[in-house]
């Protein structure tokens, strides 16, 4: 008959190995703490600020009339065209740090004519003209239905080869008055002026439909 201290002799034996492979093994390694580099602040979004809203195009259809300074010797014409616009988001939440996409930039062209009103006559007095602008703007105002803009740029204008008339650029100035009538289609009136280097000027008058893509 085996003794009670014959039993624990083994279980003795076994603990003592166990606590010996675990001495061998050591203590579990510990991973080094990795810190991450501070992220400079706004990093992620300077990187997704598209610097043209081209998903934001506006396109003006516009008609009016063309107003000539004295030195042109010429009556008022029709003038009509297209231009279109775009806000510079990088421009104004990056470099300006405004809330809103309120600077955007236009192109446009448009189409008229010039007749000049001479004593004598000359041979070549009427012609095309082609006004060509770019520039930006900027949001004076805006409320729901209606906003108010500035505008600034160049204008480059060519009249058709009319006898006393030369082609050239032109400093452009002028205000925006956008009003909506439903929802991506707005009705403008849309004031411009440019001033020439030989003190002449031409005025439009102009209104038109702007839709927003």
């Amino acid at each position: 008959m085996l003794s009670q201290e014959g039993w624990s002799s083994p279980a003795a034996g076994e603990s003592s190995a166990a606590r010996l492979l675990t001495l061998q093994q050591g203590a579990p390694h510990e991973m080094p703490d990795v810190q991450e580099e501070p992220q400079e602040p706004g990093l992620e979004e300077s990187a997704g600020v598209d610097f043209i809203g081209v998903d934001r195009i506006q396109l003006s259809l516009v008609g009016g009339v063309l107003f000539f300074s004295s030195d042109f010797e010429a009556d008022p014409a029709f003038v009509g065209g297209v231009s279109l616009r775009a806000p510079l988001p990088w421009l104004c939440r990056e470099v300006m740090d405004l809330p809103d996409d309120d600077i955007g930039m236009f192109a446009g062209l448009r189409f008229s004519s010039v007749e000049r009103d001479l004593e004598p006559p000359i041979d070549d007095d009427s012609g095309l003209v082609v006004l060509a602008d770019a520039g930006l703007d900027y949001v004076l105002y805006r409320e729901e239905d209606w906003t108010l803009m500035a505008r600034a740029g160049i204008q480059y204008g060519r009249f058709g080869g009319v006898e006393g008339l030369e082609n050239g650029f032109a400093a452009l100035v002028g205000v925006d008055v956008a009003a909506g009538v439903t929802e991506g289609i707005q009705i403008t009136l849309a004031p411009q002026v440019s001033f020439g280097d030989a003190g002449d000027f031409l005025v439009i008058v102009q209104a038109g439909v702007l839709i927003e893509f």
